[in-house]
């Protein structure tokens, strides 16, 4: 207090360095705390014989009031700042948070696929042709419908009444010949009695051998007619889809002429386009699999057939046409349909798996990050095998009781800080290569591990 005055000076520290107990804390406190000053001026008595002193007694007093009250305020309010930043979350606060989670090391299969589009395409289709010239008598299949080698596909008007007459005919010749051959049997037994001559007996012979004849020419025109009946059938030489059917009921068709034509489904293929980059890695027999935009969540298998050596331009890219032969289509799966295809190009059954994140490239040398159990983290090299999607492939350096380390989204810049020291400050994070789905460097062929080390 000073000529009549009073000052209170309340300081309010907001730094990061509270609870340190270090020191540090202190000067940064310091370095981020706030001065208040509240100054209260004492009314100085000017003329004493003004007042009595009873009203100098009760000016005291009600000063003395508003000092107490100024003062109980001013400390409420110091501390509620005080308790406001003290609340506040600090950049140390962060570090509570560990800046990695750990992953446990397992092992599984892990593939490399590449994706492709295309259709499906028939390789083959057979004719069927018609075995005679007649009238359509009858349709048993129409376009689109899949059939079995043999089935009937439609039938011409039959000959029925030649049919009946040849029959009769044949009755008639069988009848004659009988009665040629008794008429010789008597004739031989009265020329052997001298009762007949021999020119009969000759004219009894000849006449079995004629009726002999004319029973097998009727014989034979029967047969015919048969069979010409019969083959008013025309059936399918091969299984598959009737893609074309040129007959037509009540309407004529020609010998020799196509009357159906069979798209065989056995032979069909999905052809789809793989890309300059990819095609290197396809062979013929890598596995499939097949999806249809027409057939839902369907999922057919299949393999490679063929490999195009013959690249072409497709929207501004050099693409190759590979051919997936369907493992047992149905009748379902039509040509021209769209498909989707994954093909497997490398496949690693019980692989040590990791995820990527848990791996960095450090001068050259793949490191993976070790979750140690007091929640420390070490790097430790290892020699890394297959790159996929699900994961990498550890051929050397990890077990299978090893824990690795990726990083914490909820950790924020903690991580950074965490491995920035022992790299000149540096973020480690940005040191991992870019790894396309599938393993491969943006521009290399699927299956390149991206710059990790292989062994």
């Amino acid at each position: 207090m000073d000529n009549g005055q009073w000052t209170i000076e309340i300081e309010i520290g907001y730094g990061d360095g509270y609870g340190d107990g270090d020191g540090a804390g202190s000067a940064a406190g310091e370095r981020n705390s706030q001065i208040c000053q509240v100054t209260f001026t004492q009314l100085t008595q000017t003329s004493v014989s003004l007042y009595s002193d009873r009203d100098e007694r009760r000016s005291s007093s009600m000063k003395r009031t508003r000092l107490l009250i100024a003062l109980l305020v001013l400390a409420a309010a110091a501390t509620g700042a005080w308790l406001y930043w003290r609340s506040r979350p600090t950049s140390n606060s962060a570090t509570q948070v560990d800046p990695y989670i750990p992953i446990q090391v397992r092992r599984g299969e892990l593939s490399t696929d590449i994706y492709a589009t295309g259709n499906v395409q028939a390789l083959r289709t057979v004719n069927v042709y018609s075995g005679k010239t007649g009238v359509v008598a009858e349709l048993f299949v129409s376009s689109g419908d899949e059939v079995q080698e043999g089935d009937v596909l439609f039938s011409l008007e039959r000959d029925e009444d030649g049919v009946l007459q040849a029959e009769a005919e044949v009755r008639q010749r069988r009848d004659a010949l009988t009665n040629a051959k008794e008429k010789l049997s008597k004739i031989q037994s009265l020329y052997n009695a001298a009762a007949a001559t021999a020119s009969e007996l000759r004219e009894a012979k000849a006449a079995v051998t004629d009726a002999d004849e004319a029973l097998r020419s009727s014989q034979l025109k029967l047969d015919k007619l048969v069979t010409k009946n019969a083959d008013s059938v025309v059936r399918a030489t091969a299984s598959g889809v009737v893609s074309t059917l040129n007959a037509v009921r009540g309407q004529s068709i020609t010998s020799g002429s196509v009357a159906a034509v069979i798209t065989v489904l056995s032979d069909a293929v999905v052809r789809v386009s793989v890309d300059e980059y990819d095609v290197g890695t396809v062979q013929v027999g890598q596995p499939a699999e097949i999806t249809f935009d027409a057939l839902d969540t369907r999922v057919y298998s299949g393999s490679v057939s063929f490999v195009s050596k013959i690249g072409r331009t497709q929207s501004g890219v050099v693409v190759y046409d590979v051919d997936i032969s369907i493992d047992n289509p149905d009748a379902s799966v039509r040509p021209g349909m769209s498909a989707e295809a994954n093909i497997v190009v490398k496949r690693v059954q019980n692989a040590l798996i990791v995820p990527l994140g848990a791996l960095e490239m450090t001068r050259g040398r793949s490191m993976a990050r070790i979750y140690k159990s007091d929640g420390s983290v070490e790097m430790r090299e290892v020699t890394v095998g297959l790159v996929a999607e699900a994961g990498v492939e550890i051929i050397d350096g990890l077990t299978i009781n090893d824990m690795v380390a990726v990083a914490n989204p909820r950790a924020g810049s903690a991580q950074n800080s965490r491995f920035g020291a022992g790299q000149g400050g540096s973020n480690r994070q940005n040191s991992m290569p870019a790894v396309m789905p599938g393993g491969a460097m943006p521009g290399a062929p699927v299956g390149i591990t991206g710059g990790f080390q292989r062994r």
